[in-house]
Formats: C-alpha cells, structure tokens, sequence
C-alpha cells in the first residue's frame, strides 16, 4: 500500500456533542473515567469509587483494553454555576494557533491566547486549561473489538485534565517514539513522520489501568498506561 492513500488521515480528531440530549447508551463514544465515590447512576446501578465506569456501556471495571483511533488537544474553561461545572468556553485548537474559543456575548469571535502564561492574564482565559481527548475501539486484551447486540464496535474515549493530562500526554509520546516496521511503502521520511503522529497508537493494544497519586492539595485516581503487544490486524479492524 502507498503512504499517499492514507494521507487524508492526517486531520483526523475527536469529534462530537450535539444540541440535544442524548441517552449514554445512544452515544457514539463512551465517556471512560473512574468513579470518585459511590454512587447510583441513570440506570439504578451502583457505580463502586475507585472503579472504571463505561458510561452506557458496562460499569465497575478493573482494567480497559482500547485501540487508540484519535487524539484531540483542547481548551476547556469550566465554571460551577448551582454546585453543577458548567463548560462555559471551548476550543478544538483547530490547526495552528490562533485558536478560538464560544463566542463572545456580541457575537464576535473570542481569540484564545495560544500559551497557559497568556491565558493567566486574561481575565475571562484564565480558569481555562488545555486537556487531551483520547478515543477508540473497546476491545479485549488480544485486540479483538468488544460489540453490541447489534455487532457494531464500541468506541470510548477519556479526556486527560488536570493531574491526569501529564500521563495521557506522556504515554501518547511513548507511542509516538516507537519503532515499528513501516507500513508504507516506498518508506520515506514523510511517511515515516507520519506513522509516527498519526499511525503508531492505533498499532499496539492499549491496557489502561488505575494508578494513585498524590500532590500538594490532593490525593487522585488516575490513569496509568501500558502498550500490548503489537496489533497487526489493527489495519484491518480500522477499515483502512
């Protein structure tokens, strides 16, 4: 296959929301965070602290096994409004900087300041934090996809923030400077840059497990990451 066929991959990204509310089980991708205390959820089910939770989709997990097929970065400015945070402003960092963000109330377009030392000074950017969003294929250890009732892939995706961003952030890395025989042929530098940014964390089996960690204010559950073994049928399970 030709490095050439493949190009128009190069912007893929996370993708979604919508102006209507949708039920859990209706999502296309499936938020996957960690319970931070007990609770009942949507649909009467006890979602235990300390485990993973597939909103959804299946709940009180040990461990999750995901191809990564996008990787988005953001910024995101939340504000409590009733005890309830609120995402009151949102950028997708579309391309190069500038960035913008929800408009502002005279309908104008809102430019981000491109650095966290610029967003400081600005009164409104300041709350505003830039996160990770990390999506992809539910899948069993081996890579094989987890399906619906309806034989359809379940895609999830978690968002890297705050004490958690530095380990999404790292272990993306990780993927990005791993060796792997080229797919592409003929290799080239290009292509070789390429499968290092866009292809090389759709080709292992991402484990993600819970790891607990402490800093001056508090002590978090976050998400700790591990790479499989190589997943060769990974073109193929992707539809390439």
């Amino acid at each position: 296959m030709s490095f050439e066929d493949y190009s128009e991959l190069a912007g893929t990204g996370y993708e979604g929301g919508s102006s209507e509310p949708t039920p859990p089980e209706d999502e296309f991708f499936h938020s996957l965070y960690v319970a931070g205390k007990s609770r009942k959820n949507h649909i009467n089910i006890l979602e235990e602290s300390g485990k993973f939770q597939i909103r959804g989709v299946q709940y009180n997990l040990d461990e999750i096994h995901m191809i990564i097929t996008h990787t988005k970065e953001v910024l995101c400015k939340t504000t409590k409004i009733k005890d309830v945070e609120r995402v009151t402003c949102f950028s997708f960092k579309e391309g190069a900087a500038p960035w913008y963000g929800f408009k502002k109330e005279d309908g104008s377009p809102r430019q981000c300041p491109p650095t966290s030392a610029e967003r400081a000074t600005n009164s409104f950017c300041s709350p505003c934090r830039a996160q990770i969003i990390v999506a992809g294929i539910y899948c069993k250890p081996d890579g094989s996809p987890i399906l619906t009732e309806d034989k359809k892939p379940i895609f999830i995706f978690i968002r890297g923030k705050g004490m958690k961003y530095s380990n999404v952030s790292d272990y993306l890395n990780d993927c990005f400077n791993s060796e792997y025989p080229p797919l592409f042929s003929p290799a080239t530098e290009q292509s070789k840059e390429f499968e290092k940014r866009v292809v090389n964390n759709k080709r292992a089996v991402t484990k993600i497990t819970k790891v607990l960690e402490q800093n001056s204010l508090v002590v978090q559950d976050l998400f700790s990451f591990l790479l499989r073994e190589q997943s060769y049928q990974m073109m193929e399970l992707l539809e390439f």
